[in-house]
């Protein structure tokens, strides 16, 4: 049967080579940061989905927007 890459070497591989800064540093160059910004509450809560290794949430929290629980 042929791979479509579901086994778990293959994600194990794709999430232990990410770099967290390199990804956030994407916003710039896509533009998202102020959007991000701007529609992240700064009272309240925010739901991360868990898809990933949280790192919007991780920056968020480095800027005091959220507090991680």
């Amino acid at each position: 049967m042929k791979s479509i890459g579901q086994e778990k070497k293959v994600w194990t591989d794709l999430w232990d080579n990410r770099n967290l800064n390199a990804e956030i540093s994407m916003w710039d160059y896509y533009g998202l940061r102020p959007y991000i910004l701007k529609y992240t509450p700064r009272f309240g809560d925010v739901l991360e989905a868990g898809c990933g290794q949280g790192k919007f949430n991780f920056y968020l929290s480095h800027l005091g927007i959220i507090q991680l629980v």
